[in-house]
């Protein structure tokens, strides 16, 4: 594995080429090897733009000033209890503080996230919605904000944003939450 491609690689090949090379078995790593793996690509991947006011995406889109300046980004949405606004000075800010846990509540939030994205779209900025990753937290809150904005249905919801960003996977403890809030909209 002289080179690979980043788009087809998997953690297993770079871990058995790791043991290869150094001559040690790595199994008792494979769970950080994965992570770190993990993180490294979301650095790679861009926002992903899911309505023309709306971007969604991780930490890494967070921080990279060139980035959010070239996609004209106003407001950020910081939905992570461990990772701090990267621009304070620079663009407009709202977190909801929580971890990605099945426990975690996001519904109580969702009111105030859909005002604050509903007024960025209404002053014609720019938002992006972020976590650590772009798929579970920030995605749930997306998947509740276009829920409410355009009256769909959370498979209808669901569908959009992943065909906008393939990764979108919201804990279990979210989906339910999502899956109350779509009774409540549709009450």
């Amino acid at each position: 594995m002289a080179s690979a491609d980043l788009e087809s690689v998997t953690s297993k090949e770079v871990r058995e080429e790791l043991e290869r090379r150094t001559g040690h078995s790595l199994a008792q790593h494979k769970d950080f090897i994965d992570n770190e793996m993990l993180l490294v690509l979301a650095q790679m991947d861009r926002p992903s733009r899911v309505f023309p006011h709306l971007y969604l995406g991780s930490e890494w889109n967070a921080a990279n000033l060139e980035e959010l300046q070239q996609n004209r980004v106003t407001h950020i949405l910081n939905v992570a209890r461990e990772i701090d606004n990267f621009f304070p000075a620079l663009f407009t800010y709202m977190n909801v503080r929580v971890y990605d846990e099945e426990t975690a509540q996001l519904l109580p939030h969702w009111n105030d996230t859909f005002l604050f994205l509903s007024r960025v779209r209404a002053s014609g900025g720019r938002a992006l919605v972020h976590c650590r990753m772009g798929l579970s937290r920030s995605a749930a809150t997306v998947l509740a904000y276009a829920m409410k904005e355009f009256g769909w249905s959370l498979e209808r919801a669901l569908r959009h944003v992943r065909h906008c960003r393939p990764g979108v996977l919201p804990n279990p403890g979210f989906m339910r939450q999502l899956d109350f809030y779509q009774g409540i909209l549709h009450a």
